[in-house]
């Protein structure tokens, strides 16, 4: 009997494995609400959209979507803004 081994899924293919993409140019996420990019981390899908493809999210930040569609994880639309400039925002 012969095994056949498949290569291993990166992190990034996974993640790209939950994104459907819609003609307005959001990446729409289709997962579960948290993704879980090593063994016991989890993080949503926007941060980790944005980490991986943007770099960090300064502390104090939060992720706001510039399209305003919540599920969208397309890194050029999601920006890091400050907390309280986010919270502002929602009271308005």
């Amino acid at each position: 009997m012969v095994t056949v081994r498949w290569p291993k899924m990166t992190t990034v293919q996974r993640f790209m494995e939950f994104v459907e993409f819609a003609a307005s140019g959001c990446w729409l996420w289709k997962g579960p609400k948290t993704f879980t990019y090593k063994v016991g981390n989890r993080i949503t899908a926007q941060r980790f959209s944005y980490q991986t493809f943007k770099g960090a999210i300064p502390d104090g930040f939060a992720i706001d979507h510039t399209c305003s569609i919540t599920n969208c994880v397309n890194p050029a639309h999601l920006e890091a803004v400050p907390t309280i400039e986010r919270e502002r925002a929602a009271w308005q």
